[in-house]
Parts: C-alpha cells; sequence; structure tokens
C-alpha cells in the first residue's frame, strides 16, 4: 500500500490546479459575456438604424406623389424638415434611448416608365423615382453607432392597372365557368372555388389566398398553364410559400410573401360615409377608396382634398345646377341650371356644402343653350321643348327603348305606357316616374329578404354621354350635322377639358351628408305611388300648380320644399362613342350616389374586325379611356325597358316574373369598355356575390353575354345601395370578361386616377 504522506500534497495541487482554471473560465466567460453584450447592442442599434430607414422610405413616397420637380434637397425638407442638416427632428422618438445623428437623401432617376424589378408586383409598368436614403444613428447608453444605407424605388401603380383590384377581403364561391386575365389584387382574404372552372392569371393578396374546393386555377408564370388550387394547398398551408412557389412561380402572393395593403397616400381617418356588409351591420370604410367619391369635408387635410374626385372634376352637377371648377369657392361658379329660379335645399349641412342654399339659375331664355338640359325654361310660356334633333346631356326620369340599344326621353302616358315625349308638357310628365331596382327593392338583410317596393323606386338623372361629346364640337364640325348650339360648353373650355375631363354629379336630398364622420348614412326618400307628386320635385320639374299647368308643361314658380325630392341616381346612356378629338384623355364621370350604365358603352374602343379587341394606340386608332364611379354600378343591356320594370307594376305582375319562379331571357348582348369604381357589400355568413357579382344586373340575362374589357375596382362599402346580394332580380350573364391591356399603361389611366406607391429595395448596406 502507499505510503499517506503523498495524499495531502496531491489534493492541494489539484485544488490549486482547479482554482487556476476556474479563475480563467471566469476570465473567458467574462470576456465572452462581454462581446456577447456588445454583439446584442451592435445589433440594437443596426436594427433602429434600419427601421428609421425603412420608415423614412415609406414616407418619401408623399413627396413624389405630391412634387412635380423633386430634389434630393426637397426630398430631404420633406422627411426632416427644413434647416435641420444633419439631424433629422421628426424621427425622434421612433426608437427610445436612440439617436439619430445624420440624414443624408439623394435622387436619381424621376417618373420613368418601366417595369418595377422587384416584389409581388414585379413586372407592372409604373412610373419610377430611384431614391437612396442613408441614416447614422447611436445607441445614447453605449454610444453604440451604426451607419445603413438603402437604395431603392418608388413606383406609382394607376388603379386601373389592375384586372381586378378590392380594397376588402372579396371571394369568388360558385361562379359560372371564368377566365379572368391580367392581375387581381385584394386587400384582404381571396376565397374561391367551384364546380365551374375558374381561371386567375396572377393575383396578390395582403390577406391569404385560399380555396373553397376543386374549380380554382392560377397559371404557372412560366407556361402560362392554369395550375389548380385547393384546400390541400391553399393559403392555410404551414409550408405555403415554397409550395406556392414551385406551383405558380410567383403568380400567386399572399401575406405569407409580404404582399402589402395597398392605400391611398391620404390620412387614414379621412372622414367618409360608412356602409354595411351582408349582415347589414354598419362598417367603416376608413382606409378604403370612398374619398375618392365622397363630396369634399371643410376638415380635409390637403392629400385628402387632393383626392377627392369632386375636387378634381372641372364639371360639378348638383341638383341639376352645372358648376365650373375655375378656382372659386366650392363648388365654382354656376354656368347653368334646370331650375328657372332659385332653388332652395332641404338640409342645412347640405346646403354649407354648396356654400348657399339658393343656388344661382341660369337667365331663362327661349334660344339659349339647348345642350344642357331638357328643361330649358321661359318664365312666361313654360318649358321650351327641345326636339330629337337637338338632344340635351340632363333629363330625369324615364326612357323609352326605341329599338335595340337605342332610347329616347320618355313620358309615362297615364298609368301604363312609356311613350317617347320631347314636348314640354311631356318631359314634365317622364320626371315623376322610374324604374324599379329589384335588388334595392328586395332588400336581402342576413339572407332573409322582404320586399319593400317603394325602396327600389329608382328616379334617375339621364346623363346623355353623346350629347356631352357635341357640347365640345364647334358649330361647324364636320362630325356632326346639328350645327345649332353644338360647342356650348366650349365657350366655358375653350380648350376642352384635357386630362382634368371629370364629371362629378351628385343628387342631393336631406340626409346626403348624414354618416359623416364615418357613420351610416341616410338613404334617398324612398318613392311611394305610380307618380311622384307634384310638389314633391324641383321645380321646374313638379310641373305647374294646377293638373292644366302640368299637362301643358308650365313650370311652377314655388315648389313646396316639405318632402321635397331629387333625383335617387345617375343613369350613364348613349355613351357607345366617345370621340377622341373630343376627349383625347379619356372621360371620367362618377357620383357619391348610385350609377346605372345603360346600353353599349365605349364600344368606339373596340375593333369592329374582332369583337371585344381594345384598338391598339395609334394615330389612327379610338381608343380612349372611361372611368364610371359610384356607390354602386348596376349594368343595364341593350333590350332594357324602363317599360317592363316601371313604377306602378307590383311582384309577381306581368313583367316581373324575375321575382318569382322562372325568368326567361330578356338581356340581349351588350358591351362595356370602362374602368369602374364602385362600392360592394362584404361578405360576412351570407354571400355578397362575389367578384363575378360585383358589377350589378336587373335583368334576366339567361345565358346571353355580358362583355366587360376594362378594370373592376370593389372599392368600399356601399353607402346607399347597400342590401346584401340575391338572385331573385335577375339571372346571371355570360360572363366575357377582359382586362383591357391599354391601362396597364400608366400614361392610360383615365382622369382622375388615383395611384398606389410601392417600393422595392435594390441594395441595402451598413456600415
Amino acid at each position: 500500500m502507499r505510503p499517506r504522506g503523498y495524499t495531502l500534497p496531491l489534493v492541494i495541487l489539484v485544488l490549486g490546479s482547479l482554482a487556476t482554471a476556474m479563475t480563467l473560465m471566469v476570465l473567458v466567460l467574462g470576456a465572452n459575456a462581454k462581446t456577447t453584450g456588445q454583439m446584442l447592442g451592435r445589433r440594437e442599434t443596426l436594427y433602429a438604424c434600419d427601421g428609421v430607414v425603412r420608415g423614412l422610405m415609406v414616407k418619401s413616397r408623399d413627396y413624389f406623389a405630391n412634387t412635380a420637380t423633386p430634389t434630393a434637397a426637397g426630398l430631404r425638407d420633406h422627411l426632416c424638415g427644413a434647416g435641420t442638416t444633419p439631424l433629422c427632428p421628426p424621427v425622434n422618438g421612433w426608437f427610445p434611448d436612440f439617436v439619430v445623428e445624420q440624414v443624408t437623401a439623394s435622387t436619381g432617376t424621376f417618373d420613368a416608365v418601366e417595369e418595377v424589378p422587384t416584389g409581388p408586383f414585379r413586372g407592372q409598368m409604373a412610373r419610377r423615382t430611384d431614391i437612396s436614403l442613408t441614416v447614422l444613428a447611436k445607441k445614447a447608453s453605449s454610444n453604440q453607432r451604426c451607419r445603413v444605407t438603402q437604395t431603392g424605388i418608388n413606383s406609382e401603380i394607376g388603379l386601373f392597372q389592375f384586372a381586378v383590384f378590392s380594397a376588402m377581403p372579396i371571394e369568388s364561391i360558385q361562379p359560372a365557368t371564368m377566365d379572368i386575365s391580367g392581375r387581381v389584387h385584394v386587400n384582404g382574404d381571396f376565397e374561391a372555388g367551384g364546380t365551374n372552372p375558374l381561371v386567375i392569371e396572377k393575383i396578390t393578396a395582403a390577406g391569404r389566398i385560399l380555396a373553397t374546393s376543386d374549380g380554382f386555377s392560377i397559371r404557372h408564370a412560366g407556361t402560362g398553364n392554369p395550375v389548380p388550387i385547393n384546400a390541400g394547398n391553399d393559403g392555410d398551408q404551414s409550408n405555403w410559400r415554397v409550395t406556392s412557389e414551385a406551383s405558380w412561380a410567383g403568380n400567386a402572393q399572399d401575406v405569407s410573401w409580404g404582399v402589402p395593403f395597398l392605400r391611398l397616400p391620404v390620412a387614414t381617418t379621412a372622414v367618409v360615409q360608412a356602409g354595411r356588409n351582408s349582415s347589414g351591420a354598419v362598417t367603416s370604410n376608413i382606409g378604403m377608396l370612398r374619398v375618392l367619391v365622397d363630396p369634399p369635408r371643410s376638415g380635409d387635410d390637403q392629400g385628402t382634398a387632393d383626392e377627392r374626385l369632386a375636387n378634381k372634376a372641372m364639371i360639378r352637377i348638383i341638383n341639376g345646377i352645372w358648376y365650373k371648377n375655375d378656382g372659386s369657392a366650392w363648388p365654382g361658379t354656376p354656368i347653368w341650371s334646370d331650375h328657372p329660379t332659385t332653388y332652395t335645399t332641404t338640409d342645412t349641412v347640405e346646403a354649407a356644402t354648396v356654400a348657399t342654399t339658393k343656388l344661382a339659375a341660369a337667365p331663362p331664355s327661349s334660344s339659349g343653350p339647348r345642350r344642357y338640359s331638357y328643361y330649358e325654361t321661359n318664365t312666361g310660356t313654360g318649358l321650351v321643348a327641345n326636339d330629337a334633333a337637338r338632344p340635351s346631356i340632363i333629363s330625369y326620369g324615364l326612357l323609352q327603348r326605341a329599338g335595340a340599344g337605342s332610347w329616347a326621353v320618355g313620358q309615362l302616358s297615364g298609368t301604363s305606357v312609356i311613350a317617347a315625349g320631347n314636348d314640354s308638357a311631356a318631359l314634365l310628365r317622364g320626371t315623376r316616374s322610374g324604374f324599379i331596382d329589384g335588388r334595392v327593392a328586395k332588400n336581402v338583410t342576413n339572407g332573409a329578404a322582404s320586399i319593400n317596393t317603394s325602396l327600389g323606386r329608382i328616379l334617375p338623372l339621364n346623363f346623355d354621354v353623346a350629347a356631352f361629346v357635341d357640347a365640345f364640337r364647334p358649330a361647324n364640325d364636320p362630325a356632326t350635322n346639328l350645327t345649332e348650339h353644338n360647342g356650348e360648353l366650349l365657350g366655358h373650355f375653350p380648350n376642352g377639358l384635357g386630362r382634368d375631363a371629370i364629371v362629378w354629379i351628385a343628387n342631393t336630398h336631406s340626409g346626403w351628408l348624414n354618416g359623416f364622420p364615418n357613420g351610416a348614412a341616410s338613404k334617398p326618400p324612398a318613392q311611394a305611388g305610380s307618380e311622384i307628386p307634384a310638389s314633391s320635385l324641383p321645380l321646374p320639374l313638379c310641373g305647374g300648380d294646377s293638373t292644366s299647368d302640368l299637362a301643358a308643361g308650365v313650370p311652377r314658380m314655388a315648389c313646396s320644399s316639405s318632402g321635397m325630392n331629387g333625383a335617387t341616381a345617375v343613369r350613364i346612356w348613349n355613351a357607345s362613342a366617345i370621340d377622341p378629338a373630343v376627349f383625347p384623355h379619356g372621360l371620367s364621370i362618377v357620383s357619391n350616389g348610385p350609377v346605372y350604365v345603360l346600353g353599349d358603352t365605349n364600344t368606339g374602343s373596340l375593333t369592329a374586325a374582332v369583337p371585344g379587341v381594345p384598338r391598339a394606340e395609334s394615330a389612327s386608332g379610338n381608343w380612349v379611356p372611361l372611368m364610371v364611379g359610384g356607390d354602386a354600378v348596376s349594368l343595364l343591356s341593350n333590350n332594357w325597358a324602363d317599360e317592363g320594370r316601371r313604377w306602378g307594376l307590383t311582384f309577381g305582375a306581368a313583367g316581373f316574373a324575375e321575382y318569382g319562379v322562372s325568368c326567361g331571357a330578356d338581356a340581349i348582348q351588350t358591351t362595356y369598355a370602362m374602368a369602374v369604381v364602385s362600392g360592394h357589400v362584404e361578405r360576412t355568413s351570407v354571400s355578397s356575390g362575389g367578384v363575378h357579382n360585383f358589377p350589378r344586373f336587373l335583368e334576366c340575362w339567361s345565358g346571353v353575354e355580358a362583355r366587360i374589357h376594362g378594370s373592376l375596382v370593389a372599392g368600399y362599402r356601399s353607402v346607399y345601395q347597400d342590401q346584401g346580394f340575391s338572385l331573385g332580380p335577375y339571372r346571371p350573364p355570360v360572363r366575357n370578361w377582359k382586362f383591357d391591356p391599354n391601362l396597364a399603361k400608366p400614361a392610360n389611366q383615365p382622369p382622375g386616377t388615383p395611384s398606389f406607391f410601392v417600393s422595392a429595395v435594390e441594395r441595402w448596406a451598413r456600415d
């Protein structure tokens, strides 16, 4: 056995070695901890720099959106304030404990039309501006610094560069066979599926892309072939981004790819009216596109004011009074009135919007303007009736169908027949009735329908586009044989309307402006009976003081303001040809109320040899862009007849079989070449009707083709016509819908089209 004397020295030696090792370990761990802390501090500082530069990149969009000649100095002043170099006070507080010591900015290419190079909108034509931002910051508690430089592109994309755009979640469940060319973008979830094939060329969604069943396909970016999407490979799957890239090569991107919400460059709290969803609940329109069509408000900031189409419009027609946008106080200088004396509004809030309760009338004349309105007056003899050789732009109430795709100003003859009428008595009688919108009358809420005929009675202001075009022709224009009263609007707009060819139309009523801010607006007054009582219409539409005066077409010089009604919708008609010589940059017709589009529309922009193919842009081409905007947009066919859906008929009576079980085809093939921005009734547990029912129909198409060539934008929740979807009032058409490729170019957007700004990072560097 070993001697015990060696044991203690050995233990001491081992303990000494352990102590030394522990000391070294503590030193190493301390050094590592210090290094780790420094790394974390540097990383936090780097994140702060990166966050600031990204935030400033987003903020720069407003500068490029509102500056005609941007400069690096101007950009920096916009971001940080004038005279703040090198500091940037607005970013103070973005990241506590961090100090931004320097911000520099530079700009490169400006307003070049090129493809977006990266990101979800890659390949889309846009107005491009190059920008480079550098941020130097330090962490106050440690003095650690970072420098980040981001070089990127701000791209401006026009609203109608999308085949379909939805500012809210939307679906397409059980549509008829559809093949959607062009790009689809949804600010939210998109859900689709059904037994019939639905093919989408390319889709981006700021929510998820979901499939309810087979039948939904998206085209592969490389081959162009449709590849099915179903519940097993949609956006609900954990590996969605990988599988979607493999299946569609970038043609199907959603929130997993970082697809952003596309918003207007305005304050998100801009004052707008709220709509309703398909369950009937009031639903906010804040952050959507409703600001485009709503009337201006006194509290608008500059960005919001600049986006409102009512402010952009060169012509505003409010309650039949035409105003010229000449820079004077809203609504502008009156240039025509349908009313022979002064017209008194009936709502104090409405009155404040149009500046005064007394809207000036144009001087009465028996030989004066004829293009504006059929209601030219002579206070001594009554209305001066325009005849068919001198069609006017504005009429109210009824139209008589004169043949396929042809109508004339109508009158109600007795209580059962609509006939053409151009004498003064007929004009007045025609204003006292209209047609029924079955969807509004059916009043679907929470999936259940109640019939309320009075709600569905529509008294339209009819806007004759052909007559409007003629009002800008010189008197000797060889394009027309109408020499008298041509060019009347040239007296106010000698150079035409140019790029600002926007007409904004409002028919006000008590409650028109209710719902501000962000509340549910009051609906127009419900019409009762087969005719509107004479005392309830604005003068001179109310007629004379007696039945004999009404029959003679004598205007009343005073009408009772109690219960007074105006038109409840705008109807656009006679719009098949829009002369590019008169409107070389296109035409936009917009209302904050419901809009109906009657018959072939802008079909002069399509080739005759190959129907439905847009004309190529050329000196000899006739393509012009047309925008139609409203609270809800309904499409009426070339066979539409007010007679078949006139007031006085009841549900179930002859001509209203569509509200029963059967619905025979009464529409004929009709083509609409236009961009549409409109409200929609958003889906809840109850169907909204989906993308395929976003443009509304009132007839029994039953297999007849409805052709749309343009762009469809579901921009907000409908405010006035907010009833849920029902198949009862109509039967669907064969949907031959195509994106107009001319609209893919930013320069071809209709007048007043808003833009979205998206960023693409080209280079990112740090020190």
